[in-house]
């Protein structure tokens, strides 16, 4: 039996499919952009209430 027909795709298909699921720089740029306020009012968020699990540190 190939390792084709044990894992149901051929290495060329996830190949392909990690190609697809790199984004383009200019992507990046775009969604960073696109979601810029949601950064600054979880950072906001954060500054103010602190991250979960904060007082349970042990170090």
């Amino acid at each position: 039996m190939s390792s084709e027909d044990r894992h149901g795709s051929s290495a060329s298909e996830a190949c392909a499919h990690r190609k697809r699921a790199r984004m383009t720089e200019a992507e990046k740029q775009r969604w960073t952009e696109e979601n810029r306020e949601a950064f600054k009012a979880y950072d906001e968020w954060v500054d103010k209430h602190g991250l979960f699990g904060d007082g349970k540190r042990l170090f």
